[in-house]
């Protein structure tokens, strides 16, 4: 696991600015009972931080790769479908002999 998961518990959204209108969204509120608790253990067993660490700099170089990925492919879809609409556009012309 690349993570350390802390105990919490859903409470409503509190969204100033309105991004969340649904009224039925919910945060997680985290344990900070937990989540200190949490903390003293990594604190306490340097080898879990480098287990941690490694794991987390992994995901990230995947997930880095899906998007770089994702992206390629999404430039070339969208140059082909560029090159399609232009193809369209294009009026051909036929050379009718005599």
């Amino acid at each position: 696991t690349d993570s350390v998961l802390i105990e919490s518990r859903p409470v409503p959204v509190a969204d100033p600015q309105g991004v969340y209108r649904s009224g039925a969204d919910r945060w997680a509120d985290p344990s900070i009972v937990a989540a200190a608790s949490a903390l003293r253990h990594l604190r306490d067993d340097p080898l879990i931080n480098i287990e941690l660490g490694t794991q987390a700099r992994l995901a990230a170089e995947r997930f880095a790769e899906m998007s770089r990925s994702a992206l390629r492919s999404a430039v070339h879809r969208c140059a082909g479908n560029q090159r399609e609409a232009q193809t369209r556009a294009t009026p051909r012309v036929r050379h009718i002999s005599a």
